[in-house]
């Protein structure tokens, strides 16, 4: 049967499962009503239609032989439908036996006609169970069953028998059997009522009462209950084996009404956002949800709502009689929470339903399939609102610690940005309050970040901070970024703390200037010394250039507003300067970095706010050094008007460790010059230019060491420091020239000799009718020492190795070239057939040796100590200048024949000079027949070399310490007049020179003395030992001492000669008895290297003993000696005398400066040099330069020294003359400073001198100068 014919049919037929009302039928034995069930309409349900069909069949056709069969079986229902009981009721009528009704027959005896048969079980298969209960002569048989499964059938016979005639009235059993019919036919049994009761698994229990009918086949109509061919196992049909007639059914249709369902759950506080509810998270009461039950596509509200209780639990109950469906639970958001979520619950243990997306306040598809199936913990969970606050603040150590004292910064945008919350949320605005704080109060729960959108002006970002959530750290955070990543915010979470740190920003400043000369950074009065314009670079820690400045005009330089990090300097050395110094720099007081190259300042690491100061670099100026190369022909390592200078001369420059450095040559006018250098010690070096001797070295205007040959060294060039007049002197070869020759004609003689007077007959003068004499040898020496000039003498290449000898040539000329300056002497070899006449020196004098010539003794004694032995035929004491050639030193031979010749006239003789003083004519061993030669008293001969020697003389007021004897090898002194004899020791002839000397009284009128000779040099000393200076003059080598000290020139005065005009006088104490004495300065003398040799120096108790002959404060003994001599004369009255030198030291050179002075205090004065403000003074007084030595530097070039104790300590000071100013070193220190003292006293040119002139114990300065107008008595210099 289809769906609708089953549903019209139960409309025909209602079936009602409430017990029946009685239903009264008329008895009648062939029409019997049956009842039916009343059930309601239904709609469609889950469960198919229950169909329960049964078949009565009367086996019996006239006797009753058997039992009656019943089959029944059903179909349909939901699944697990059982059948649990059947009744088969067969009381037709009125309760209790009545015509018509039926019943059981089960006892044999008991009611029923004929046979009886009991309750039999044909067949079971499949059923676990049945039991029954029926009542002999009962109407009603209750079957009851276990596992009685759709599909199933059950077999079963019992005697049915039928009443036809009953009289209540009548109670013999015997006789109401009578009226029993043991036969029931089928449409006998119709009328009977079967009610049968299923069970299934979430149905409610149904139970359903139909009637049995005769002609039953329609009944089953749509069901496949009955037998057919495919079906066998089913029920038999109505006319089954042709019994239709005894065989009557029915069939139960039956519709299961499924158990009402619940769906429950719970909505609760969930605000760790987990979707569980964790122990401690409360249920929320009084929260509103509704159901709906979905229809077709669509979900229908179902009318129900509930509300949660005190433990946040609701139910949608079986009170509510929901029938399986699916269905939608929504909640109604409640007030002050955010939905978290819903959960979707179980259903019979499985889990049922879905989330709606976007949606979290409803939970659908809750499918429940059947009855008495429960939804249960369909959850809803929500959260409280979040909230989140941190601060905005100066982070001055930037450690990220909001710390206490540090500034807050307000007025800052924060955003708080949602990312992931349970409900939409947006975009929070906020800025920060005065105390830099901001807060996002009702958040919906989730995951935020948090933002500084715009940094805050003046600030560079800091360290910013996750804050914490019930104490614990909560999230992330992007350094540098500003931004606070992964704050996971449970509902009712409150964060704090979520900070944002800013930097001051940080600052770099220095300055770049020039160094001072001595190439230091720092030094008074930097400041004033910028560099302008130099790049500088600031370099991140990756090395990166991140930004550029140049310096001031102030060569100041700032990088601000600098991130704190960790940074690097560099400047770039401006063009034209020298890399100096790099400064570290400091930060908050500390030294704050590391040099790693030049011009870099590297790991200079700056916190917030720090100032980095003092970044300084120093550069310095290129220095140069210049100098000339000129040709010294006077030779006085002095520039000289009119000499000439040299071009092409090679000049190399060599630094501090020996490395050339650069290569040049001298221009056209013989400069040269080395720019751009780097500040250092450079030492120069001069190519000797072959054509020359090598000269004076001169260290410039920084001072050097220009003791070697040419060879400047230790010049120390500082920063833009020109070093000038750094000058190479060369000294131009001198020659000796001249003739020999034939004078005249042949003297004609009666007898062919030579006549003793021959040197009168011919004049020695060359003329040019005079005949040349070619190939004679010629000889040269040295007049000082009588030793033969060699090649090594001479200019480099000129001469083979070995003694210097020439030939006259064919014109009798002969030269000696490439000589030094010096003093020399020509010996002729005599040419066979010619006399000897009369030789003379040429154009810079000499000495020709002829017949009646003076020759000194001691200049004969040299050559003769050098195997020379000369009788004429010799030109000695030719002195040479640098580059100067002697002319002329002739040699005239003449030739004797026997024509008598009228003899010439006699020629008339110069006559003698005035006051002349011989000596006895010495006879030299010189072999006959020429005559003696004569010899003429000589002055000293001081030599033309350039070494400079001391000679020290011990005058003891007049009295040498040789008792009044000389120490001269000869008793007579002897020389040429001088100027002392003009002044005939009268005052007026010294009164030509102005001393002014300082009283140390600034107010005071200071004395002046007339005391002096024109061009004089003043000299002062206490020539008698009363502790007081006395006045003195040097002129040309004459000294004229004022010994008693009256201030002027008088016939009590004490005179000497020693030394001439190229000397320099110094005065001091050279035996430490308190009175002074004399020494000069200057050319060497013949004898001195032999001097030095034996000299032990000084009596200072400062100079060690050495291993001399003699002892250091006694005379020399003549062999020992230098070849010169002092002469001493002490007042008009006096005589003269001869000392040999007490000393002789070489210390210093011709362009040095001599000074004395008693440097350690012990009394004795010892010897020094001065050159441009630097001195070298002997400590030791062993006139050498050796260790213990001194080096000072007090002054500058063009300073005049002054030596004296300015301080009255016994120990002699320095000073110098500057322009009228003396500047003293005072406080002993040898160099000038603020302790020093300053005197102003005379002009520039005048001359310095100092002394004790008041026997204070304390010197004090003078000058001497020139009376103006005046010259020297008899002189006309």
């Amino acid at each position: 049967m289809g769906l609708w014919s089953l549903l019209n049919f139960f409309r025909k037929s209602p079936v009602t499962t409430s017990a029946p009302a009685p239903i009264k039928r008329k008895r009648a034995k062939k029409s019997r009503q049956s009842r039916f069930e009343q059930v309601e309409s239904r709609r469609l349900m889950d469960a198919d239609p229950l169909k329960v069909g049964m078949v009565y069949i009367e086996e019996d056709s006239g006797s009753d032989l058997h039992g009656d069969t019943f089959e029944i079986k059903f179909e349909g229902g939901a699944p697990g439908t059982q059948l649990t009981q059947l009744i088969i009721d067969t009381d037709h009528g009125p309760t209790g036996w009545s015509v018509g009704d039926l019943f059981f027959d089960t006892i044999k005896g008991g009611w029923g006609a004929d046979e009886a048969f009991p309750m039999q079980i044909v067949s079971s298969s499949g059923i676990q169970e049945v039991t029954w209960s029926v009542a002999d002569g009962g109407t009603k048989l209750i079957l009851n069953f276990k596992g009685f499964d759709v599909g199933e059938k059950l077999v079963f016979s019992i005697d049915v028998d039928e009443v036809q005639d009953y009289d209540p009235s009548i109670t013999n059993q015997d006789l109401i059997n009578e009226g029993v019919d043991p036969i029931t036919s089928g449409v006998e049994f119709q009328g009977s009522m079967l009610t049968a009761t299923f069970v299934a698994p979430h149905y409610y229990e149904v139970t359903g009462t139909s009637e049995f009918r005769n002609n039953y086949d329609p009944l089953f109509a749509g069901t496949t209950l009955l037998r057919t061919d495919s079906n066998p196992s089913g029920l038999p049909f109505d006319n089954f084996d042709g019994k239709r007639d005894r065989s009557t059914g029915t069939m139960l249709p039956l519709q299961q009404q499924p158990l009402p369902i619940s769906i429950g759950g719970r909505v609760y506080l969930d605000n760790d956002l987990d979707l569980t509810q964790d122990a401690g998270e409360q249920g929320l009461s009084g929260v509103t949800l509704g159901l709906w039950k979905k229809q077709g596509n669509s979900y229908v509200f179902t009318g129900f709502t509930t509300t949660t209780n005190s433990l946040g639990d609701y139910e949608f109950g079986t009170n509510l009689g929901l029938t399986p469906g699916t269905y939608q639970v929504r909640e109604t958001q409640p007030t002050g929470y955010f939905s978290v979520g819903s959960i979707v619950g179980k259903v019979g243990g499985n889990t049922v339903g879905s989330t709606v997306a976007g949606d979290k306040d409803i939970l659908t598809e809750i499918t429940i399939p059947l009855g008495d199936m429960h939804g249960v913990r369909y959850d809803f969970a929500e959260a409280l609102a979040a909230a989140v606050s941190g601060y905005v603040y100066v982070d001055a150590d930037n450690d990220g610690v909001f710390d206490p004292g540090e500034t807050p910064l307000a007025g800052v945008q924060i955003q708080v940005i949602p990312v992931n919350t349970i409900s939409p949320q947006s975009v929070i605005t906020l800025v920060t309050d005065a105390n830099g704080f901001y807060e996002a109060t009702g958040l919906a729960p989730g995951t935020y970040r948090i933002i500084q959108p715009t940094q805050p002006t003046g600030y560079f970002d800091g360290l910013d901070t996750p804050g914490t959530v019930n104490g614990v750290q909560v999230g992330t955070v992007n350094n540098p970024g500003d931004s606070l990543e992964m704050i996971v915010l449970g509902g009712g979470a409150t964060g704090i703390r979520y900070n944002f740190g800013e930097l001051e920003p940080a600052s770099i400043s220095g300055n770049v200037h020039l160094t001072n000369k001595d190439g230091d950074c720092y030094y008074e009065g930097w400041e004033n010394n910028p560099v302008v314009g130099a790049v500088i670079l600031l370099k991140d820690a990756s090395g990166t250039v991140i930004a550029q400045t140049v310096t001031d005009a102030n060569g100041n330089y700032k990088f601000d507003k600098l991130p704190p990090g960790t940074y690097t300097i560099v400047e770039q050395t401006p063009v034209g300067l020298i890399d100096g110094g790099d400064h570290i720099g400091k930060v908050g007081g500390v030294l704050n970095g590391t040099k790693s190259a030049n011009d870099t300042i590297s790991n200079i690491v700056l916190g917030p706010g720090a100032n980095g100061v003092s970044y300084d670099f120093c550069e310095k100026l290129p220095a140069s050094v210049s100098g000339k190369v000129w040709v010294d022909t006077t030779p006085n390592c002095t520039y000289d008007a009119g000499e000439a200078l040299l071009a092409g001369v090679t000049i190399r420059l060599y630094d501090s460790a020996g490395n050339l450095v650069a290569t040049t040559q001298t221009n056209a006018l013989g400069e040269y010059i080395f720019a751009g250098l780097n500040p250092g010690t450079y030492t120069i070096r001069e190519t000797q230019p072959l054509a020359y001797f090598d000269g004076c070295e001169q260290a410039g205007s920084e001072g050097g060491d220009d003791s070697q040959d040419d060879v400047i060294s230790q010049i120390n060039l500082g920063s833009g420091v020109v070093a000038v007049n750094y000058d190479f002197s060369e000294i131009p070869p001198a020659a000796i020239s001249g003739y020999v020759f034939q004078d005249g004609a042949p003297i004609v003689t009666p007898n062919g000799q030579v006549p003793d007077n021959v040197e009168d007959y011919r004049d020695g003068l060359l003329t040019p009718d005079d005949i040349r004499i070619g190939g004679v040898l010629l000889e040269l020496r040295h007049t000082l020492t009588g030793e033969l000039v060699t090649a090594e003498d001479a200019l480099p290449g000129m001469y083979p190795p070995g003694a210097i000898r020439v030939w006259t040539d064919a014109n009798g000329f002969y030269q000696f070239r490439g000589l030094k300056a010096g003093n020399y002497s020509v010996f002729q070899a005599q040419p066979e057939g010619y006399i000897d006449s009369k030789d003379t020196a040429g154009t810079t004098s000499g000495l020709a040796v002829n017949r009646n010539t003076l020759v000194s003794p001691l200049l004969v004694q040299r050559f003769a100590t050098q195997g020379v032995s000369f009788r004429f035929d010799a030109i000695l004491q030719i002195p040479l200048a640098a580059g100067q050639e002697s002319q002329l030193n002739n040699f005239s031979e003449v030739k004797i024949t026997t024509y008598v010749i009228p003899p010439d006239p006699p020629k008339e003789l110069d006559p003698p000079p005035e006051d002349p003083e011989f000596i006895p004519p010495v006879q030299l061993e010189i072999p006959p027949p020429l005559a003696p030669i004569l010899i003429k008293p000589q002055d000293v001969i001081t030599g033309g070399g350039g070494i400079f020697t001391w000679h020290l003389s011990i005058i003891d007021a007049g009295l040498p310490r040789t008792n009044g004897r000389a120490t001269r090898m000869a008793d007579v002194v002897y020389r040429s007049v001088l100027f002392v004899d003009k002044t005939d020791w009268q005052s007026e002839r010294l009164r030509d020179g102005i001393w002014t000397i300082h009283t140390g009284d600034d107010s005071a009128q200071s004395p002046h003395f007339a005391f002096g000779i024109p061009g004089a040099l003043p000299v002062a000393g206490d020539w008698n030992g009363d502790g007081r200076s006395e006045l003195g003059v040097f002129y040309k080598g004459e000294w004229f001492l004022d010994l008693n000290g009256n201030g002027k020139w008088d016939e009590g005065d004490l005179w000497a000669k020693l030394g001439d005009a190229n000397d320099q006088p110094v005065t001091g104490d050279w035996d430490g008895d308190g009175k002074d004495d004399i020494g000069i300065f200057g050319p060497e003398w013949p004898g001195d290297e032999r001097h030095i040799e034996n000299e032990p120096g000084l009596p200072d108790p400062d100079n060690a003993p050495k291993a001399m002959p003699r002892a250091k404060n006694l005379p020399p003994d003549y062999d020992e000696a230098t070849d010169g001599e002092r002469l001493l004369r002490l007042t008009a009255r006096g005589k003269e005398r001869a000392d040999l030198i007490d000393h002789v030291f070489q210390f210093g050179n011709s362009v040095d400066v001599a000074i004395t002075g008693d440097w350690n205090g012990d009394g004795i004065a010892s010897i020094g040099v001065f050159r441009d403000g630097k001195w070298h003074l002997d400590m030791d007084g062993d006139g050498r330069w050796s260790e213990g030595d001194k080096v000072a530097h007090f002054g500058q070039k063009g300073d005049r020294p002054v030596v004296g104790d300015f301080n009255g300590d016994g120990i002699d000071d320095l000073g110098v003359f500057r322009g009228g100013k003396f500047y003293l070193d005072t406080n002993s220190n040898r160099q000038i400073d603020d302790g020093d003292d300053v005197i102003e006293l005379g002009e520039m040119g005048d001359k310095p001198v100092a002394g004790d002139f008041n026997g204070d114990g304390i010197d004090e300065v003078a000058v001497y100068r020139d009376q103006p107008g005046t010259t020297p008595v008899g002189d006309s210099q």
